[in-house]
């Protein structure tokens, strides 16, 4: 069973637990100790204090309504009249004074300017007023504040840091909010970026094969012309011309072939995702290490940047490991089983690390390219138990 942990418990229910016990610890210890007390106040006056005190604590509770209906001034008032005649009525004990400390945090939080100090200067005024008003000396009733004054700056300081602090969280999480959104919004300028970049290049590609494709023929359609013109009176001249056109043939075949080959964006080729990780494997198998692919679920076609990004994983890991893990055994387990994702997961029985690492050049290449189509890349190692990388993309 997990311990309950203070500081994680949420703010509205510390404010609610720290109300209750500043009210409540008070007025328990002092009607405890009334009971063999020969100077305790009346009977009367112990059972009103103690509903008035019931209602005060209710107050407490519900000021953030109130003063949503109220304003803040109103409710603030009558909590204080409250405080004020609870402790008129059981002014043999000064200590009940200490039950309006959470007034001093409601002023801080929701006044502001004068009002602020004016109505914590109220509440230090509440232990005067009543003993003057039970019959007690002008001397001591001016004396009795300070006695208190230490108790209340060190509320109000206090109060002023917690405020403070949450501010400055509220600060955080708000920055914190924006920085992801822009973090979203700078992945997709990039990806946005690369498809523009890449469409320039195709389009670029696309008019050189035109211009190439268009004077070959252009070519070749007149040396056949000029050999169908020559054919029966020159023959020899129209094989010469013939044999012209078909090195120009050979020649724009050839120019066509790099263009094509430049535009081809991924090198699985024609091959699936399943044959071309296949035969990566194979070229590690023939390095010495054992090699096991499994495919989980119905395979389905995926998009183009997504085949390339596991492809390019694959590629990653099993050159590290054939640099690096000291491995005999790779396993690569394909999985299409869940109807929204793809995961790939590349597992060996190297040396392993006792940290992930982090920032090879390769990896944190991949990490970048798996972020920008929305998946997540997550690392296993240990030493002794070699080293695994999981690829989840949504697809």
């Amino acid at each position: 069973m997990s311990r309950l942990s203070w500081s994680k418990l949420p703010i509205e229910n510390r404010t609610l637990i720290a109300t209750v016990s500043i009210v409540v610890l008070p007025l328990f210890v002092a009607y405890i100790g009334w009971l063999q007390d020969s100077n305790a106040p009346s009977v009367s006056k112990r059972w009103l204090a103690l509903g008035l005190a019931l209602v005060y604590l209710a107050a407490l509770l519900a000021a953030p309504s109130f003063f949503n209906r109220l304003g803040k001034p109103l409710p603030l008032i009558l909590l204080w009249l409250l405080g004020f005649t609870i402790q008129y009525l059981l002014s043999q004990n000064f200590t009940i004074w200490i039950i309006t400390m959470p007034l001093v945090g409601m002023a801080m939080e929701h006044l502001t300017g004068w009002r602020r100090w004016f109505y914590c200067l109220a509440i230090l005024c509440i232990i005067p007023l009543s003993h003057i008003l039970n019959g007690g000396s002008w001397v001591d009733s001016l004396l009795l504040p300070l006695y208190f004054l230490p108790a209340l700056i060190f509320v109000i300081i206090f109060v002023q840091l917690v405020l403070s602090a949450d501010e400055q969280r509220h600060k955080a999480e708000q920055l914190a909010t924006d920085l992801e959104a822009a973090n979203h919004q700078l992945a997709a300028y990039a990806a946005q970026a690369e498809e523009l970049a890449t469409t320039k290049e195709r389009n670029r590609i696309a008019r050189e094969i035109h211009d190439t494709l268009g004077h070959y023929l252009t070519v070749v359609n007149m040396q056949i012309k000029a050999a169908q013109a020559v054919m029966a009176q020159q023959p020899e001249k129209a094989q010469d011309v013939l044999q012209k056109a078909q090195k120009l043939t050979e020649e724009g075949l050839t120019a066509v072939r790099q263009s094509v080959s430049a535009l081809r964006d991924s090198p699985l080729g024609q091959k699936s995702l399943s044959v071309a990780l296949a035969d990566l494997l194979a070229e590690t198998e023939n390095s010495g290490i054992v090699t096991q692919f499994d495919i989980a679920g119905q395979p389905r076609p995926l998009d183009a940047k997504l085949d390339l990004t596991l492809y390019r994983a694959v590629q990653e890991g099993l050159t590290n490991i054939r640099k690096h893990a000291r491995a005999s055994r790779v396993d690569l387990l394909l999985d299409y089983r869940a109807a929204d994702q793809v995961q790939l997961q590349i597992k060996d029985n190297g040396v392993g690390t006792a940290v992930s690492p982090t920032n090879g050049f390769g990896l944190l290449g991949l990490r970048e390219r798996v972020h920008l189509l929305g998946g997540r890349l997550e690392t296993e190692t240990t030493p002794g138990n070699g080293f695994k990388l999981v690829i989840t993309l949504p697809g």
